[in-house]
């Protein structure tokens, strides 16, 4: 008892210190070259201490950030013993989320798996409360002088989300959505939140019940946010839409009160390298983590850079829009050889292309054959034809046939879909 007292009240001051820590940060780095040094700083010292004890670079610490390898999901899951100080394996992970255990004091988990490849992760409950500090900072511009009543829904139950259930000033629930839609309103109104964190996706079909709940703060995440969805949720709760830029890697970014998502630039470096469409895709380093290594990990995601400067003047890097994934761009024949389309170009050319569409799905099924789902199915030609236009503008050209009937979602809804794949 009175260890698990200790442990408590440990956890309740590791989370505080990080809140504050991460409050004066955002107070001090006010120009580029401040984060930048402060960038520098952490990354020495985590190389020379966490990245140091773990088997992938314990022979050969290297002295720079740039002297490591560039890792991606598939070689860091098939030697994840080698990337975390506990020495687990992937499969060992797995088999303990599914006894439902943990080593001590430490937490495994695993993201949702958008492309059915699933991250697993192992963190200790000190960088849980550190993770929880750090986001309660970025999210909850009140608190502590207000109270908040938070409730989560996600495919599966985030370990880090847990930590936050605290009781008199803050306070969270979880709601699986593995559970189903029917009931979520009214177990979300019993419990009566006054901030959401929810899907895109879910969110949409919380708004048909504003009667229902009635949050002050509305939080969007672990899928695209489309344009279509964000008006709708925002007119049927009446507050801005925020986003949380998260995955099983850690907290990549967070809305701010402009609306302007910020990169995490306080607790990670991001290598934001050229994609297609003048978009980049983020190659990340954790430097708040020490348990499991995150260095030099490439994303699958693809983001549009802000051209200006957020209005509220923080230096860390603006994200005009989180676009999609990089395995979604589709590829099409075009005049000179293949042409990548991005996910954000084809939706905005269905989305733009008729007023009263409200929901859609396109889905690249062959070398040229795209099938396209529209909600409501009037629309469809509209949206064929804006599609059509979008495509010659690449300078490339698509098949575009009726899919029969709207496409099932999987753990998470991808309304743009590169479901063929090169062999």
């Amino acid at each position: 008892m009175e260890q698990a007292l200790s442990h408590g009240l440990a956890d309740t001051a590791v989370a505080a210190a990080s809140f504050l820590r991460t409050r004066w940060r955002a107070a001090c780095l006010r120009t580029r070259a401040d984060v930048e040094a402060h960038q520098k700083r952490r990354i020495a010292a985590w190389l020379a201490g966490p990245v140091a004890r773990v088997k992938a670079f314990r022979k050969q610490t290297p002295c720079r950030l740039g002297d490591m390898p560039i890792t991606d999901k598939a070689s860091v899951m098939a030697r994840l013993e080698d990337y975390n100080a506990l020495g687990l394996s992937a499969p060992e992970i797995a088999a303990m989320m599914a006894r439902r255990e943990h080593p001590p004091r430490h937490l495994v988990g695993a993201s949702t798996g958008t492309s059915g490849n699933r991250s697993w992760y192992v963190i200790s409950l000190a960088e849980r409360q550190l993770w929880l500090g750090a986001i309660l900072a970025k999210t909850l511009p009140r608190f502590p002088f207000e109270t908040a009543r938070v409730a989560v829904a996600l495919p599966v139950e985030a370990p880090l989300y847990a930590a936050a259930d605290r009781g008199r000033l803050l306070s969270l629930r979880f709601f699986d959505l593995g559970d189903g839609l029917d009931t979520l309103p009214r177990r979300m109104a019993a419990y009566g939140p006054d901030t959401l964190i929810a899907p895109p996706s879910t969110l949409r079909y919380l708004a048909h019940f504003p009667d229902l709940l009635r949050p002050k703060r509305v939080f969007s995440g672990a899928e695209v946010l489309d344009p279509i969805d964000h008006r709708a949720i925002e007119a049927a709760f009446g507050v801005k839409v925020r986003e949380i830029y998260m995955a099983a890697e850690g907290l990549l970014g967070v809305s701010c009160r402009f609306g302007t998502m910020h990169l995490a630039e306080d607790a990670m470096h991001f290598e934001l390298q050229k994609a297609a469409d003048g978009l980049v895709s983020p190659v990340i380093t954790d430097f708040s983590r020490g348990v499991q290594i995150t260095a030099r990990y490439r994303m699958n995601d693809l983001l549009r850079l802000a051209e200006m400067p957020c209005a509220c003047g923080s230096p860390l890097q603006a994200v005009a829009e989180i676009v999609g994934r990089s395995d979604d761009m589709f590829r099409l024949p075009g005049a000179a050889g293949q042409v990548e389309v991005a996910p954000g170009a084809i939706r905005n050319a269905i989305t733009g292309a008729h007023a009263s569409i409200n929901d859609f799905r396109c889905v690249q099924d062959g070398p040229s054959l795209v099938g396209l789902w529209v909600d409501p199915l009037a629309a469809f030609q509209a949206a064929r034809a804006g599609l059509a236009a979008a495509f010659v503008r690449a300078g490339c050209r698509g098949e575009i046939a009726l899919l029969e009937g709207k496409p099932q979602d999987g753990r998470k809804l991808r309304r743009v879909w590169r479901r063929w794949r090169e062999t």
